[in-house]
C-alpha cells in the first residue's frame, strides 16, 4: 500500500489529475452559488413582519436595521457552511470524475493493458451521489455507537474508520476494477484480499478527516487504488477468466 500511495503522490503534478482538481473547485463554487440564491430567493419571499409570537412585531420595530442585521446574518451562515460542507461536496463533485484519475495512472504506468471501459459521466455521477448518501446513512445510524464506545479507549474511532474504510476501500476498488473485469470477477477478487482494500479504504477514511488534505484526497485515493489493484495477487487469472471486451455481455 505504501508503495502505491507513493508513486500516486508522484504524479499528483500530473494535468490531468490537476484538471480533475480544478473541475471539482469549479463544480462545488457553481453548485454553493446556485444553493444559495435558491435560499436566498426563498428567504426573500417571507413576510418577516407577519411572523406569529410577537416575531413579526419584533422584526417590524427593527425597521431598516433588521435588513442589515438579516444580511450580515445570512452572509456569516454563508460562510460558516461553506466552510464546513466544501469538502463535502468537493468530494462528491470530484467522484464524477475518478475515472479520469484512473485512465491517466494507467496510461501512465500501465500503458500495456490497453484502454478500459469508459465509465459514462451518468455513471459517473450516480455512483458518486450514491457513494455520499450510503455514507452518510451508514455512519448517522452509527453515529449512536461511535458515541458510546468513544470513551472505551478511543473504540469509537476505531468502530469509525471500520465502518468507513470497508465502505471507502469498497468503492474505489469497484471504480478502478470494473473498468477492467466483469462485476462477478471484481467481486470474486476482493473478497480475496478484502483485508488489503479495508485496510486501504481506512487509511483515505483518516485522511478525509484531515482539514485541507482532505479536499484532495478522492483523487489520491483513486490513483492509489488503482495502482493497489494492479498489484492484487490472482488479478489477471481474473481479468483472462472474462475480458474487458466481454463487459457489455455480462
Amino acid at each position: 500500500m505504501i508503495s502505491a500511495l507513493t508513486k500516486a503522490l508522484g504524479q499528483m503534478g500530473d494535468p490531468k489529475l490537476q484538471a480533475v482538481f480544478w473541475k471539482g473547485v469549479i463544480g462545488s463554487i457553481v453548485a454553493f452559488i446556485l444553493l444559495y440564491a435558491v435560499l436566498w430567493g426563498l428567504l426573500s419571499q417571507v413576510a418577516w413582519t407577519e411572523l406569529p409570537f410577537y416575531i413579526g412585531d419584533f422584526f417590524a420595530w427593527m425597521g431598516d436595521s433588521f435588513d442589515v442585521f438579516g444580511g450580515v446574518f445570512f452572509g456569516g451562515t454563508i460562510l460558516i457552511a461553506t466552510y464546513f460542507l466544501f469538502p463535502a461536496v468537493m468530494i462528491a463533485v470530484v467522484g464524477i470524475f475518478l475515472d479520469d484519475v484512473c485512465e491517466a495512472v494507467e496510461d501512465k504506468h500501465y500503458p500495456h493493458l490497453g484502454k478500459a471501459r469508459k465509465i459514462t459521466i451518468v455513471d459517473s455521477l450516480w455512483n458518486a451521489l450514491k457513494f455520499v448518501g450510503v455514507m452518510a446513512l451508514v455512519n448517522i445510524v452509527a453515529a449512536p455507537f461511535y458515541i458510546l464506545t468513544f470513551w472505551v479507549i478511543g473504540l469509537g474511532l476505531v468502530l469509525y474508520y471500520l465502518i468507513n474504510g470497508y465502505l471507502i476501500g469498497r468503492e474505489y476498488y469497484e471504480l478502478v476494477a470494473f473498468r477492467r473485469m466483469s462485476p462477478k470477477n471484481a467481486h470474486r477478487l476482493r473478497r480475496a484480499h478484502r483485508g488489503q482494500i479495508m485496510l486501504a479504504g481506512a487509511a483515505v477514511a483518516f485522511a478525509m478527516t484531515i482539514p485541507i488534505v482532505n479536499i484532495l484526497t478522492p483523487i489520491i485515493a483513486a490513483a492509489m487504488m488503482d495502482h493497489l489493484f494492479m498489484r492484487l495477487p490472482r488479478r489477471a487469472e481474473f481479468m483472462d477468466a472474462e475480458p474487458v471486451s466481454d463487459l457489455a455481455k455480462s
